[in-house]
């Protein structure tokens, strides 16, 4: 996307550290040594570089902010990779990774169902897909910050959160739903072979 390629040499360090901490305390018990991750936006690849998993390959529409990642990833190169790529077409085979994470990227993507149905294809049986998303009524307030932040307007959809969990359900089991501080949805699911529709999934959406 040419607008975050604009922002690729500085975006590491406009991103709030206070907010990338709090997403990692979550998304860090859900990842365990063994886990081939797939980071969907990698953008700088701060996530791959501060999770523990076996390997981790960071995705990305921007050449230049795949660049910026490799620089901050150096020093992990040995358990990381770096693939220019669109979230809607997954340059992977089918049943790969054991985990997906998609960290306030979601609401970028053109069509989110269809990403999410990727994620799916190229995730194992018990794999976990995990997505952080701002929270809808923050619209406003994210494109302001976006224009005296970071000079400039990034198309994004924010997506309600009963949409979004609808969204899953169609290829996953939603196991939680909480949120980062006011600012964001944090959400896990995990593959099934045969999705079923729980009935205490319904309490979650709240």
């Amino acid at each position: 996307m040419r607008k975050f390629s604009e922002l690729a040499s500085k975006y590491h360090r406009l991103r709030s550290r206070s907010y990338h901490l709090l997403r990692l305390k979550n998304l860090r018990p859900l990842i365990s040594r063994e886990d081939l991750v797939l980071d969907v936006g990698c953008g700088a690849g701060s996530f791959l570089l501060d999770i523990d998993s076996m390997w981790g390959i960071g995705l990305d529409v921007s050449r230049k902010m795949l660049r910026t990642s490799k620089q901050l990833l150096r020093n992990v190169k040995d358990r990381t990779d770096l693939v220019v790529g669109d979230a809607e077409v997954l340059p992977f085979r089918s049943s790969v990774f054991n985990a997906v994470i998609m960290m306030d990227v979601i609401e970028h993507i053109p069509s989110a169902a269809t990403a999410i149905k990727e994620s799916a294809r190229v995730m194992t049986d018990k794999g976990k897909i995990v997505i952080n998303t701002p929270k809808h009524f923050l619209y406003p307030a994210l494109k302001l910050i976006e224009l005296f932040r970071y000079k400039l307007s990034v198309p994004t959809k924010l997506i309600p959160i009963r949409e979004l969990l609808s969204m899953l359900r169609a290829h996953y089991r939603i196991v939680a739903v909480r949120s980062v501080m006011f600012i964001s949805r944090f959400v896990v699911a995990e593959k099934v072979a045969h999705i079923e529709i729980l009935k205490n999934d319904s309490r979650r959406d709240r």
